[in-house]
């Protein structure tokens, strides 16, 4: 059996991403403002954008393990 052995996560990379696309991703995630399914859609024309706009895989990875970050951050703060 091989080890799975995660992407290393580069913080200042992740900070600068997360200022950048927190609000909009913040937004997408609301799902009091949109339903389930549209928020999904919304995430996932975010990640798009950043393929589109070329930006480096790194930064997609980024992208990607902020949305959980911040969903989880909205459960706490709303418990």
């Amino acid at each position: 059996k091989r080890e799975f052995v995660p992407q290393a996560l580069d913080q200042a990379l992740y900070d600068q991403i997360s200022k950048e696309v927190r609000a909009e991703l913040t937004d997408s995630l609301n799902t009091e403002k949109h339903d389930k399914a549209e928020s999904h859609t919304l995430v996932a024309a975010l990640k798009k954008r950043a393929v589109d706009e070329a930006l480096p895989k790194a930064i997609r990875v980024h992208v990607t393990r902020l949305s959980p970050d911040l969903f989880r951050l909205a459960v706490n703060e709303s418990l």
